[in-house]
């Protein structure tokens, strides 16, 4: 295939010392944003249950 993107090109990993930090703020970012989603799904799915408990 012809279509690889330019990232994955050898000459464009020398300029990737830069993009470490970056990555490593990116990751953390997107990991923090992870666990509160699921926080909050977490508790909208106990609330549900705790509602339907209370329409017995």
């Amino acid at each position: 295939h012809q279509d690889h993107h330019h990232t994955c090109q050898p000459e464009a990993m020398d300029d990737s010392r830069g993009d470490k930090a970056a990555l490593k703020t990116a990751r953390a970012n997107l990991s923090h944003g992870i666990k509160k989603e699921k926080h909050q799904y977490a508790q909208k799915i106990n609330n549900n249950f705790s509602d339907s408990k209370d329409t017995r």
